[in-house]
Parts: C-alpha cells; sequence; structure tokens
C-alpha cells in the first residue's frame, strides 16, 4: 500500500456541483432588489468569461448606487450561506463517496475545510450529502469577517486552516495533499511547500492557476497521485 496521506480537502465546487446555487443566488438578489431580470445561461456565460461575483452584481444593479451594491453583495451571501441553498440546489460530483470511502479503506487521513461562517449549518450540510463521517477534521471559519470576496483573505484563511491540520495530525508535509478548486486554496498549499490538485469547478479551471499547478478534471483522479 502507499503511504499513509493527509488529504486536505476544499468543499464548494471542489466536492460538489455549484453550478445551480451560484446561478440561483444572483436570481435571489434580482428578485429581493426588483432588478432587471436576466436568463440562467446569461449569468452562466459570464461566469464562462470568468467574471467574478461582484462584476456580476454591478453589470445587475447597472449603476453606482454603493449601498445598494453592498446589500446585494450581503444578500447573496447570506443565501449562500442557508442550508436551503444547499439542499435545493447543490450536488455531489460524480464519484464523490465512492472516492472518499476507497481513501478511508485505504487508510489515509481525510480533512475538510471551508470559509462558511456557520459551522453548525456547514455540519447539518455534510449530513444531508451523507459524508460528514468520512473526515476526521472539519474545520471552518465560523466568523462574518471571512466572507467577503477579497482573495488575499481568504489565501490567509486557508494557510490558517491548513496549518492548523498539519499541526494536529502531525504529518510530514510531502505526504500532505491539498484538493480545491480555487487559487485562494492552491496559493496558500505553494506557500507552505505542500502538494496540491486543482480541480475543474463548475465553470472550469481558475484563471489565477492554469498554467502553475496540478490540474485534474475529475475527482477519482486522485488517485493517481497517492
Amino acid at each position: 500500500m502507499n503511504d499513509q496521506k493527509l488529504l486536505i480537502f476544499d468543499f464548494d465546487d471542489t466536492l460538489t456541483d455549484n453550478t445551480e446555487r451560484d446561478v440561483y443566488s444572483f436570481l435571489h438578489i434580482i428578485k429581493k432588489f426588483n432588478l432587471v431580470e436576466i436568463k440562467k445561461q446569461k449569468i452562466i456565460k459570464w461566469r464562462k468569461l470568468g467574471l467574478l461575483s461582484n462584476s456580476i452584481i454591478q453589470k445587475l444593479i447597472n449603476s453606482n448606487d454603493k449601498l445598494l451594491f453592498e446589500k446585494c453583495i450581503n444578500e447573496r451571501l447570506k443565501f449562500l450561506d442557508s442550508y436551503e441553498s444547499y439542499t435545493k440546489y447543490v450536488k455531489l460530483k460524480l464519484y464523490t463517496i465512492k472516492i472518499l470511502s476507497k481513501l478511508n479503506t485505504e487508510n489515509h487521513i481525510l480533512t475538510l475545510n471551508s470559509i462558511q461562517s456557520n459551522n453548525k449549518n456547514f455540519q447539518n450540510v455534510l449530513k444531508y450529502f451523507k459524508i460528514n463521517h468520512y473526515f476526521q477534521k472539519i474545520i471552518t471559519s465560523d466568523s462574518s469577517t471571512t466572507r467577503n470576496n477579497k482573495e488575499q483573505n481568504r489565501i490567509e484563511i486557508k494557510s490558517g486552516f491548513y496549518k492548523q491540520i498539519i499541526s494536529e495530525f502531525e504529518f510530514d508535509k510531502k505526504n500532505v495533499i491539498v484538493v480545491g478548486n480555487l487559487a485562494s486554496d492552491i496559493i496558500p498549499a505553494e506557500n507552505l511547500n505542500l502538494k496540491s490538485l486543482m480541480i475543474k469547478g463548475s465553470f472550469g479551471f481558475d484563471d489565477h492557476m492554469c498554467k502553475t499547478c496540478v490540474q485534474i478534471s475529475k475527482l477519482k483522479q486522485i488517485l493517481d497521485f497517492l
């Protein structure tokens, strides 16, 4: 058997398909603030072109109203943090449970991290998808100050997560693998000299890291790196 590995998984768009949840988060604020309606396909097109959430919100409000802009950002984050946004609009990626089960059977240590600000809600989401028992450590920010779109802030948070997990399990860095879909998952891993795998997200690979990290299109490809 291969050496035991410590795997640090991101959740959203790494183990799950978040396409519908992302799209409906924008449709939610359109309805909430009575903005001009647009079709789902338009939002998906913007995402595939690489537009960030704040840029899409700016397009939706189509004005320089800073107060409305902030309200839309906060309302969208509130929607994304809700339990219902997962149960209605999210599904696990193909083979997620099968892969997690296999990794557990092979005695690897699985951990999960998320910048979700509501730990209790996140735990309930994992129970809903019936995957909570696969992870020996689940860590969230549990702080509203971390739920923003500033990439540098996300990188610092993730770096703290990784350090905490490695310290707790006392693994040599050469046996640690970080799996995520965003640059903010991968950059802190590289800064800490950890192996990392970028998995394709709902709208493609994160352009920030397309040429500088190992990419996988499907979760089952993780097995090739153990």
